[in-house]
């Protein structure tokens, strides 16, 4: 048996939202450049993060941007939820395309193959 104290930790009931922990962590912080840094380099919405841009198509986050709020995203539905063919991306940063809201992977039913959504070829 160990001699060393058990701590316990109060885990939270769901994980946090890359946003929400990104902002509470910038914020806590008082905008440190620690947090900064975490920030500009993984971006507001990391590559893998599901989104809902507003042309109502579903995309995933495939790389990140000189802007934290604007992605290159690759869409994989179109705006009626009906699958892509071939790989579409998309740049957040214009108008028609932003991100209006996370989405969750619930929201896919096919599974992507990664060289799609990254537009490698076999």
């Amino acid at each position: 048996m160990s001699s060393w104290p058990r701590w316990h930790r109060a885990l939270r009931a769901a994980p946090l939202p890359p946003q929400q922990a990104a902002k509470q962590l910038y914020q806590e912080s008082g905008g440190a450049s620690a947090a900064a840094a975490i920030i500009k380099e993984f971006g507001i919405y990391p590559p893998g993060e599901f989104v809902q841009l507003k042309s109502g198509e579903l995309a995933v986050v495939v790389r990140r941007s000189a802007d934290a709020r604007t992605p290159l995203a690759a869409s994989v539905t179109d705006r009626h939820g009906m699958p892509h063919v071939n790989t579409v991306l998309r740049d957040t940063a214009k108008a028609e395309f932003a991100i209006t809201a996370t989405a969750s992977e619930s929201k896919f039913v096919l599974r992507m193959p990664p060289e799609r959504l990254f537009g490698l070829q076999e």
